[in-house]
């Protein structure tokens, strides 16, 4: 497993409240094999738990709140700054695998290559 998710799993957040997010779904699948952080999706009682372990910052740039550990390395968010989709409808289709992985690709895809999204795309279907 990746260090990066060995560290969110000994956090022990609330199943449920929330996701990993961004291009964390692809390296769980081992669809790519590096990622600079982990973006992670909250809600309720993961967000309360992140609040306990990081500082709460605002990004003016982007209009969010965000909790970042160990120097920006797994950032949380109960929004995220680009896009379009509803929190609670990713979160709670965060084990199904193609709603969620799709949704993260076309985030991910808006500020990456969107040849790669492609590829997941046929990848997954």
């Amino acid at each position: 497993m990746h260090e990066l998710l060995d560290k969110v799993h000994q956090l022990r957040l609330p199943v449920g409240d929330f996701a990993i997010f961004g291009s964390g779904p692809l390296l769980v699948r081992g669809i790519i094999d590096h990622v600079g952080d982990i973006d992670i999706l909250c809600r309720g009682d993961a967000w309360s738990a992140a609040s306990s372990i990081g500082e709460l910052v605002y990004l003016d740039e982007y209009d969010v709140e965000i909790i970042s550990i160990d120097d920006g390395l797994i950032t949380f968010g109960r929004s995220w700054g680009y896009g379009d989709f509803d929190v609670d409808e990713l979160i709670d289709s965060a084990e199904e695998k193609t709603v969620f992985l799709l949704s993260c690709c076309s985030m991910w895809s808006s500020t990456s290559e969107l040849p790669i999204a492609r590829r997941i795309w046929r990848t997954l279907n």
